[in-house]
C-alpha cells in the first residue's frame, strides 16, 4: 500500500466529515462522532482532491489498446 501525505489538518477539512449541529459532526469513514477542530486521522482525505488509489485502480482496469488496421492496410481517403 502506498502512503500519500495528507494535507488535511483537521476533521472539518476532511472528505469524510459531515457536520451535524453547531459543534461537531460525523466521520463517515470511522462511523463515529467527531469534533471539527480535532487533528485529522491517517484516513483523512482533502475534500476536493481525487483519491490517487482510486485513479490507479481505474487505470489498471482499462482495456489494452489494439491497432484498428493491420500494418499492411492503408486508411482509405475520402474525396473532399
Amino acid at each position: 500500500m502506498k502512503l500519500i501525505k495528507s494535507l488535511t489538518s483537521t476533521c472539518r477539512c476532511c472528505r469524510y466529515y459531515q457536520p451535524q449541529g453547531r459543534r461537531g459532526g460525523m466521520c463517515e469513514k470511522l462511523s463515529a462522532p467527531v469534533q471539527g477542530v480535532w487533528k485529522a486521522c491517517p484516513f483523512a482525505l482533502a475534500a476536493f482532491v481525487t483519491s490517487w488509489e482510486t485513479l490507479e485502480g481505474s487505470y489498471n482496469a482499462l482495456p489494452v489498446a489494439r491497432p484498428v488496421f493491420a500494418a499492411s492496410q492503408t486508411i482509405p481517403s475520402q474525396p473532399m
